[in-house]
Order: C-alpha cells, then sequence, then structure tokens
C-alpha cells in the first residue's frame, strides 16, 4: 500500500511504481483535498501515463457531478464517506476484477 498526501503526489507515485515495474493494482482517492490537487484533476494526469490505471472516488459530496457519473470521469466506481468496511471490500473486489 501506498499513500500520498494529495493528487500530485499520487500522479508522481503511480509514475514511479511504473518505472520500477511494481504497479499499483487500484488508486483510491478523495474528490477533494484542501489545499491540494483533488481526485478529478489527478485522474486526468494518471490516465496520461497509464490509460488502464483503475481508481475508485471517494467524497461525503454525494450531489458532486464526479460523483454521480464516475465513469465519464475515468473512475471505475464512487464511493459516498462515510462507508462501511463490506461496502469498501465489495466494490475493491468489483473494480480489481474488471
Amino acid at each position: 500500500m501506498v499513500s500520498a498526501v494529495d493528487g500530485e503526489d499520487a500522479i508522481l507515485l503511480y509514475a514511479e511504481a511504473l518505472k520500477e515495474g511494481k504497479p499499483i493494482d487500484l488508486i483510491m482517492m478523495d474528490l477533494t483535498i484542501p489545499g491540494g490537487m483533488g481526485a478529478e484533476a489527478a485522474i486526468k494526469k494518471i490516465h496520461e501515463i497509464d490509460p488502464q490505471a483503475k481508481a475508485i472516488v471517494c467524497s461525503g459530496y454525494s450531489n458532486d457531478p464526479v460523483m454521480a457519473g464516475f465513469s465519464e470521469y475515468g473512475f471505475c466506481a464512487a464511493m459516498v464517506k462515510p462507508f462501511k468496511m463490506r461496502e469498501l471490500l465489495d466494490v475493491v473486489a468489483k473494480v480489481v476484477s474488471g
């Protein structure tokens, strides 16, 4: 598992993992990051590096257009916070299995 502080950090970590031959299987990103790049902008950049990157977007803002139309923004799934561990496990399994 790798943790990033914001979208810019996530992009760098993703690119570095690919370069090292240790690709990241799944990205889970918060839609908004105070003072930093959020998920919407970051996933665009990550998909420039790897169009097959799989990502889940999370937010407490359930009415945000990205949450409602997550696939249009490059995400495989969306999760509204707070969520239960079982919900997380189910979504992760679904996304990773394709």
